[in-house]
């Protein structure tokens, strides 16, 4: 026997030519899988992207393309050349899958790892979007991988179940839409637990972010539940990223109040105001005659965006100014009632 000889319709030469290269490049695979695997560990980055994905670089994608290196070196028939495309394709696909799922985990892992450990919910709702993202990868690994098996019609399969794929996808669009809504709110982070937020006309504390719902505790005290994706269509004001707020409201004053008396009011504003903590005073000025008081207009800002710190804050102020317009003898001024009556009916018109 000499190495002209024949088998399977292809010289041993070849086969032996073909083997020592795929046992060549096998090896070569093995021991730089090996020689990455020992450097992130010594170097303790066991969680590396790198790590993670030589250690899913598995063997038997190794064995295929040390097959493919084997095969390059004999002539095969069309049979075993569609039936060695399937099985390439296969691993190519499993192989793809697994380096996509490795990627989805270490982006899970690092998100995870800023998610302070008190907030449970959110690592969960992390968690549950890589169960997700891991499922929709295989689903179109398996789909191409199909597609690409020659007569193998996919299209007609997908026709056969277009009736009940569109019915389960009208069924579960709420639910996709609300599971892309959270994975907005994680990712963008337009708000996180413990924010003060205004979602339309309603306000209250973020309480937890779910999956398909975020939970707020209104300031009245219950709780509101409302849908991820009608949160993200709303307009939500963030408190809580708020550095200061700014107040403004009308004084009303007597018109028996004398000029001096008048003129002081601004002055007399700031000197109220200035002390008090986190208050910080803006501005004051006459601004209109009313019907029944003089209008002052007076802006003061709060130096954080804590609701109850500006609640306490105009808490202080009223008494503050209370005090001083009784020291300096100036009378707020009222909105007088009016009667309004017709005087051919003697029924009573408006009340204002």
């Amino acid at each position: 026997m000499t190495l002209d000889t024949l088998f399977l319709e292809n010289p041993l030469s070849s086969w032996l030519k073909g083997l020592l290269t795929a046992i060549l490049v096998w090896l070569v695979l093995t021991l730089l899988r090996h020689f990455i695997l020992k450097l992130t560990v010594r170097t303790h980055r066991e969680e590396s992207l790198l790590h993670q994905l030589t250690q899913s670089f598995s063997q038997i994608t190794m064995i295929i393309i040390a097959l493919a290196s084997l095969t390059a070196f004999l002539t095969l028939p069309d049979q075993a050349h569609q039936i060695l495309r399937i099985v390439y394709l296969v691993a190519a696909g499993l192989q793809a899958g697994r380096w996509l799922t490795s990627l989805v985990d270490h982006w899970v892992h690092t998100q995870i790892s800023a998610v302070p450990e008190g907030e449970v919910s959110r690592r969960a709702s992390l968690t549950t979007l890589s169960g997700f993202f891991k499922v929709a990868i295989w689903v179109i690994v398996v789909l191409i991988v199909l597609d690409n098996i020659p007569n193998f019609n996919l299209s007609s399969i997908i026709a056969g179940l277009g009736l009940g794929g569109i019915a389960i996808g009208l069924a579960a669009q709420n639910v996709i839409k609300d599971l892309l809504s959270s994975l907005t709110i994680n990712l963008d982070k337009p708000f996180t637990v413990g924010d003060s937020i205004q979602v339309g006309d309603i306000s209250g504390t973020v309480e937890n972010i779910g999956i398909r719902s975020t939970r707020l505790k209104t300031l009245s005290g219950e709780e509101l539940i409302i849908s991820n994706n009608d949160l993200l269509s709303s307009r939500v004001q963030n408190f809580q990223k708020m550095e200061e707020r700014r107040v403004s409201f009308t004084l009303l004053v007597d018109y028996g109040t004398p000029l001096e008396k008048l003129q002081q009011i601004p002055d007399i504003l700031e000197e109220v105001i200035s002390p008090i903590n986190l208050l910080r005073f803006g501005r004051a000025h006459l601004k209109a005659f009313g019907e029944n008081a003089l209008q002052y207009e007076v802006v003061y800002f709060v130096t954080s965006g804590n609701f109850a710190d500006f609640v306490q804050g105009q808490h202080a102020l009223n008494l503050a100014l209370l005090k001083r317009f009784q020291q300096e003898e100036i009378k707020f001024g009222s909105v007088t009632p009016s009667l309004k009556v017709d005087i051919n009916t003697n029924d009573h018109i408006n009340l204002n």
